[in-house]
């Protein structure tokens, strides 16, 4: 028995290929996990400027009622930090839907209401 033959013709090629293997997995891992990330850091970033917007929004409309103009309604805030948020989204290249947008609004709302 030739154990130079049997390394070069099973042993080396069968450890090649679990390597391979090993870093074929661990680099989808890798690739699903900053997938993960950036989702994480895209939404951080939009309900963190959603909050601004809607601070902004109550400003804008507590400016109006001070220079007696007419109140804004709740709808017409949202409708202002939608646009907003829209305009973000589409300057920062993040890839967010307008009903999405919608949902965080409604989401950074309610966890004000909550939190009071």
């Amino acid at each position: 028995m030739n154990w130079q033959s049997i390394l070069n013709d099973i042993v080396y090629p069968s450890v090649t290929g679990l390597v391979i293997l090993m870093i074929g997995t661990g680099l989808k891992i890798l690739s699903d996990w900053l997938k993960v990330k950036a989702a994480q850091a895209t939404n951080d970033t939009m309900k963190s400027a959603i909050t601004t917007f809607a601070g902004a929004a109550e400003q804008a409309s507590s400016n109006a009622m001070k220079l007696s103009q007419e109140k804004w309604s709740g709808e017409k805030k949202k409708e202002q930090v939608k646009a907003d948020a829209v305009k973000f989204a589409a300057d920062s290249g993040f890839k967010v839907t307008e009903d999405q947008i919608d949902k965080m609004i409604e989401g950074v709302l309610g966890e004000a209401k909550i939190s009071k």
